[in-house]
């Protein structure tokens, strides 16, 4: 598994680094997680399920 850098998918999508923060932290709570890390673990888990 190989990520971006906040910053860099913020110049890939052409907006802002804090709207890219924005974004995961309400993925991360909806997904009832705290860190990117267990963002990428819960969807490889259910990948496989």
């Amino acid at each position: 598994v190989q990520g971006l850098t906040g910053k860099a998918i913020a110049n890939r999508m052409n907006i802002s680094p804090n709207t890219v923060k924005a974004f995961l932290r309400m993925i991360m709570i909806k997904m009832g997680v705290s860190s990117r890390s267990e963002v990428v673990i819960k969807i490889i888990m259910t990948q496989r399920q």
